[in-house]
């Protein structure tokens, strides 16, 4: 059943638990090199910021900003230096593979 799932849950939680993470627009979030997707994401840096401070956790590295994709039954895991070197690469037969696999970021 959809609603039981995992990611159904955890989908919840990111949206409903406005205290602790924090939504954004890939192209709202901080150095993003999107300037016009307006995909909803999870910004997990401003996030893990919020549940270190509330837990009184030390402040780790992460990625920055998380799609919980229900649908395909995944977390894709965002990282913007990544994404950059992706849209400035020339090569393009590599442009239009990495397009497929990075649609939502354009």
């Amino acid at each position: 059943m959809p609603g039981d799932t995992f990611l159904f849950k955890l989908a919840n939680v990111c949206l409903d638990d406005t205290e602790l993470f924090q939504t954004a627009r890939i192209k709202d979030l901080e150095k993003s090199p999107c300037k016009e997707s307006t995909t909803v994401v999870v910004d997990f840096d401003k996030s893990k910021e919020r549940i270190a401070k509330h837990f009184e956790l030390p402040l780790l590295c992460s990625c920055d900003a998380l799609i919980i994709d229900e649908k395909n039954h995944q977390i894709d895991f965002i990282e913007l230096k990544s994404i950059k070197k992706y849209l400035s690469l020339t090569n393009l037969r590599t442009i239009v593979s990495l397009k497929k696999r990075y649609e939502i970021f354009t």
